[in-house]
């Protein structure tokens, strides 16, 4: 039986899964965030299934994975589909264990369908959704939806993989989600001010503390160009930083949040603070945050 390692947080995530259970249909589904990556890769050592991962990267503070990947690539064959801007160190170590396939044009999904899923109508469709989220067009409506599923019940990991099999058998709705849905956007709307208020101005950049059920991308499309902020960082309570810019800006994310250990995107980029942030210590991250996003931007000039 073969084991599939994605993304949770996102559609593209989600639909990556979706993809390749279409290819691998008894394979078993684990959905995991940047923070489970380690723990992840040590529960698989001694496995001789093959492992297919996708909308993952390993970063400076996931490269710690790298000893259970090289323990696991002794019995079994490591495929990982991905589209973020690797490390090129850590990318040299990675690619020693496995067969590592990175197209930074495109949303994971549509990588994954390249090498499972073409010629598939089904499989291009979910691709065609992902990247309508990933790349933030926003334009088919169905997509919309799911993504706001998703981000509404994002901590419950049955749901989540109900969602993958309802992807890979060509579902994309079903009604019991329409009230999901309605709940979720009417408590979306009333967190998304209360980031916008929580908002600290600094140079050229602005820090906020926002709910994980806000997507960073909502958050920075209310403020980035209404504010003329270059860059916009977005903290949560459990202490993932995320990074977006402006449009038209030059300056890349990923560069940024790899001084966090983090890595990315150009574009849009996540990382961890290490430790829960709370309103009592929000002040204080944010200045430690700030100090650390000058640092990298004056580096880059």
């Amino acid at each position: 039986m073969a084991i599939i390692i994605s993304h949770r947080k996102d559609l593209d995530g989600i639909a990556s899964a979706a993809i390749l259970k279409r290819a691998l249909p008894g394979a078993k589904v684990l959905l995991i965030d940047y923070d489970d990556i380690r723990e992840a890769f040590r529960s698989l050592e001694g496995t001789r299934e093959e492992i297919y991962v996708a909308d993952l990267n390993i970063g400076a503070a996931e490269k710690k994975a790298l000893g259970s990947i090289e323990k696991i690539a002794k019995n079994a064959r490591i495929l990982w589909l991905d589209h973020h801007n690797w490390d090129p160190i850590v990318r040299k170590a990675a690619e020693k264990h496995m067969t590592l396939i990175v197209n930074r044009d495109k949303c994971a999904s549509e990588v994954v369908f390249d090498f499972f899923g073409e010629g598939d109508f089904v499989d291009a469709k979910i691709a065609r959704f992902a990247r309508d989220q990933d790349f933030y067009t926003k334009k088919i409506y169905d997509a919309n939806r799911i993504s706001d599923v998703i981000a509404a019940r994002h901590g419950n990991m049955r749901f989540l993989l109900s969602l993958v099999d309802m992807l890979s058998m060509g579902v994309f709705w079903k009604d019991e989600f329409d009230e999901i849905r309605t709940e979720y956007i009417a408590k979306k709307e009333k967190l998304l001010l209360e980031s916008v208020g929580a908002m600290t101005y600094y140079e050229n950049f602005a820090i906020t503390l926002s709910s994980p059920l806000v997507p960073s991308g909502e958050i920075a499309r209310e403020t980035i160009e209404k504010k003329k902020v270059d860059v916009l960082v977005i903290l949560d309570p459990r202490g993932r930083i995320s990074f977006r810019r402006r449009k038209g800006s030059s300056i890349d994310l990923s560069f940024i949040a790899r001084g966090f250990g983090g890595g990315g995107h150009p574009y849009a980029a996540g990382a961890s603070y290490g430790k829960p942030i709370s309103k009592k210590t929000l002040t204080s991250a944010k200045e430690a945050i700030a100090e650390k996003v000058r640092k990298r931007l004056a580096a880059r000039i």
